[in-house]
């Protein structure tokens, strides 16, 4: 999947609602860790509680054993919100 991508230092990634989902397989390959030194990840929702996807996502990915360690030093996750709670 990686193929795909230009190469660049950082690789930012924008989703809006459940658009999220399709970066969960991405932000899980190893090798995006080794082309990039910062991936930025924006998920934007009109509520507070539609960040949860997101989240869990997060958890997930910063405790998996393959690419956790990582994640935890290049991943960067943003979360915004339009219309509030």
């Amino acid at each position: 999947m990686t193929d795909a991508l230009l190469p660049s230092r950082q690789l930012w990634l924008f989703a809006i609602g459940t658009g999220i989902a399709p970066f969960a397989s991405l932000v899980r390959d190893p090798e995006v860790y080794e082309k990039y030194q910062k991936i930025i990840l924006v998920h934007g929702t009109r509520k507070t509680a539609e960040l949860h996807n997101g989240n869990e996502m997060m958890k997930a990915i910063l405790g998996d054993l393959l690419v956790g360690a990582a994640a935890r030093q290049s991943l960067f996750f943003i979360n915004a919100t339009t219309r509030g709670s």
